[in-house]
């Protein structure tokens, strides 16, 4: 019988520390989407650790030990706003206090909920030139704000700010661990200039039939359904891309978008969870219909114009350079246009053409020559550099500032 009651006590006992020890820690639960979560900064000895949460487990909950001090923070505050973009929290083992000894005023203490605005993406001018922008449109820097730093560089635009046109985009893809050995342009080379707050009231709508003053134009508009769509997709930029539509928009036929170029875009995105490059993506030409003369009913190309002088691009293309020296730099091409048949294929395809030395190309290819969904090339990069074709191609092999970067860039 002692002993059996000496059972029952240390039973008891041991209950009684496990329900002690539950109590002793206090949780704070915080938004499922990455892209709203807090930066968690913990205190380590003398020094304090600040990153992004990772959940050991699939719920979305920081823990902290009675006595814990830790700092959540949040680039434009939260949406439950503090009056700042940062709040410090002490763990009492039951709920959190504020540093300065107050309990903080939610309705459930145990059940307490932080949730960032969402992240703003600033635009900038930069002080120097893209050198591989055209002479005739400006340089622009898409930035991230951060906490306690600098913004981070995220795309660099050429921009036709007289014609509202883009000329080409900037920008980095990558897994999510990666080193850079060298790199032929490097963003953070480049200052921010002034900042730029009203690039939302650019004109959205891009070219519509109601401005055209040729009736040929109009309907040859119309025929090839002609869409605006973001010049670059990728999931990594998502965000980016909502946010800097306006900008980023270019004509597109639509049957190349969602034909041969989504195939090169998705095996582009399959083939960079394991390799980094540097892009830029750009238009080049101005795309031509064929208009029929009614005095001796001939048909000619001619540039499809608006009336504001506008054109939509011929061609829509990709410079990749590689990050790990794993292969050779390549330009991938597409042809914006539903008149293929128009012209001698060695007018549209001005390289000799490289896709079949592509692997990571393989399954995507096969339909490359096929018109209604929009001729693609890969050319080497050198031979468009050469081409008359490309006026405004970045001439990248004039300079060549080559940097060792053993940062990973972070979007």
């Amino acid at each position: 019988m002692p002993s059996h009651r000496c059972q029952l006590f240390i039973l008891l006992f041991v209950g009684l520390y496990v329900v002690r020890a539950q109590n002793n820690f206090c949780s704070i639960r915080i938004a499922s989407d990455p892209s709203v979560q807090p930066l968690l900064e913990r205190s380590f000895g003398s020094r304090s650790i600040l990153k992004p949460y990772k959940a050991p487990t699939g719920e979305n909950y920081i823990y902290a030990e009675q006595d814990e001090v830790i700092t959540l923070h949040c680039v434009d505050g939260f949406q439950a706003s503090t009056g700042g973009v940062s709040v410090k929290l002490r763990c009492n083992g039951k709920y959190w206090l504020e540093e300065n000894g107050d309990k903080y005023n939610y309705n459930d203490p145990y059940n307490v909920h932080f949730e960032c605005k969402k992240v703003a993406w600033n635009l900038y001018e930069s002080v120097e030139a893209f050198r591989w922008c055209p002479e005739y449109s400006a340089s622009y820097i898409i930035a991230k704000k951060n906490v306690n730093k600098s913004p981070t560089h995220v795309a660099g635009l050429c921009y036709d700010t007289e014609r509202l046109l883009l000329s080409s985009v900037a920008y980095n893809i990558q897994p999510d661990e990666f080193k850079i050995t060298k790199t032929k342009f490097d963003l953070r080379n480049y200052s921010f200039g002034k900042e730029i707050k009203n690039f939302h009231f650019i004109e959205k709508e891009g070219l519509t039939a109601l401005r055209f003053e040729e009736k040929q134009f109009e309907d040859w508009f119309t025929f090839g359904n002609f869409q605006c769509a973001p010049l670059i997709e990728n999931h990594k930029i998502k965000t980016v891309i909502e946010e800097f539509s306006s900008l980023l928009n270019v004509t597109w036929w639509p049957s190349l978008r969602l034909g041969n170029w989504k195939k090169y875009q998705d095996a582009l995105e399959k083939h960079t969870t394991k390799a980094a490059y540097n892009v830029i993506s750009g238009v080049e030409g101005k795309l031509e219909v064929p208009l029929t003369n009614d005095c001796d009913n001939t048909t000619e190309m001619k540039v499809l114009l608006d009336y504001y002088g506008r054109h939509i691009p011929a061609y829509v293309w990709n410079y990749l350079e590689p990050l790990q020296n794993t292969s050779k730099e390549v330009v991938i091409i597409a042809f914006n246009s539903s008149f293929y048949e128009f012209y001698k294929k060695d007018d549209v395809v001005f390289c000799e053409d490289i896709c079949h030395e592509i692997d990571w190309l393989a399954n995507a290819r096969s339909t490359f020559q096929y018109a209604n969904m929009g001729i693609m090339f890969c050319c080497r990069a050198d031979n468009v550099q050469k081409s008359a074709r490309f006026d405004n191609f970045p001439n990248l092999f004039l300079k060549n500032d080559m940097e060792n970067v053993t940062e990973r860039l972070v979007y």
